[in-house]
């Protein structure tokens, strides 16, 4: 019950970050201002649109991917993003029950209200990662109120796990495998050390390569990450980025849709990375230790 609601939830919120992706522009002064005002209209013929039109899934499909007023052909990223959060809000409530649930809160006499203040914490988080990239991916640019946000949640996040009156509170996603890398057993030092990481190495990049290789937007993201996950996920995430990165931009040269002085995005790298890391790093360090051990 609590995954199927948190997939309704991620319908809701995957159609107002359409809204909130689609309206931002880099050129305002104060774009919260614009990107949380004013009714929702068509982008060709500004019709103001009704309740009914901003049905998530269900509007797209009834008027066939189209707008009432004029007949316009809508993008296919309503529908598209709407399914993405709608599922990575559901994915969120089965993997942090399996991780922090109620017999995990019961272990240690915690409150069981104490999951719902966590997974609404990481659905948030879901939900300004999912904007950034798109964001990003439109306009090359990652804005700071969103790398903000997710450095407070960070520091909340650690807040959460410094006071649960866990024995051993799960500060890394990659579990037990995370202790070899050092500093698990601070908090406080694992996330300041995240944050410095992402800081210097990827700030390393930019400063070497001149702005060319990575921008300053990336590290930023990278620092707020390493607050949010801490040490030694951070390290996970940076290697995943760029892979994915490698894997998205080689076979562009290759078919020669994009060359060595194109700009490309880095900020979905790092998204993607960070939640194939939330989902999946504790088994991806699983298989390697087994590959090298076995």
């Amino acid at each position: 019950m609590i995954s199927l609601f948190s997939g309704i939830l991620g319908l809701a919120a995957g159609s107002f970050l359409n809204v909130c992706s689609m309206r931002f522009d880099p050129a305002w002064a104060l774009p919260a201002a614009r990107l949380f005002g004013g009714r929702s209209r068509c982008p060709q013929c500004r019709h103001t649109l009704r309740w009914y039109e901003l049905l998530p899934i269900l509007s797209f499909i009834i008027q066939s991917g189209r707008c009432r007023a004029c007949r316009a052909t809508l993008t296919f990223q309503y529908p598209f993003v709407e399914l993405l959060v709608a599922g990575l809000f559901a994915a969120l409530a089965i993997h942090l029950q399996s991780l922090f649930g109620f017999a995990h809160l019961a272990s240690f006499g915690a409150p069981w209200w104490l999951f719902f203040v966590k997974l609404a914490l990481w659905l948030i988080v879901a939900w300004i990662l999912v904007l950034v990239a798109l964001i990003d991916l439109k306009h090359f640019i990652i804005p700071d109120g969103l790398t903000g946000a997710l450095a407070v949640l960070g520091v909340l996040w650690s807040i959460i796990l410094f006071f649960e009156p866990s024995p051993a509170p799960p500060h890394s996603f990659l579990g037990f495998y995370a202790i070899p890398f050092g500093l698990f057993d601070s908090l406080i030092t694992g996330r300041l050390a995240a944050a410095l990481f992402g800081l210097l190495f990827f700030g390393g990049i930019v400063f070497f390569s001149r702005g060319r290789g990575m921008g300053v937007g990336d590290v930023k993201l990278m620092m707020a990450l390493g607050l949010l996950f801490g040490w030694p996920d951070i390290l996970l995430i940076a290697m995943l980025s760029f892979i994915i990165g490698s894997l998205i931009a080689l076979p562009l040269l290759f078919m020669r849709r994009l060359t060595l002085r194109a700009r490309v995005p880095f900020g979905p790298c790092i998204v993607l990375a960070s939640f194939i890391t939330l989902f999946f790093g504790f088994r991806i360090l699983e298989g390697y230790f087994m590959l090298f051990n076995g």
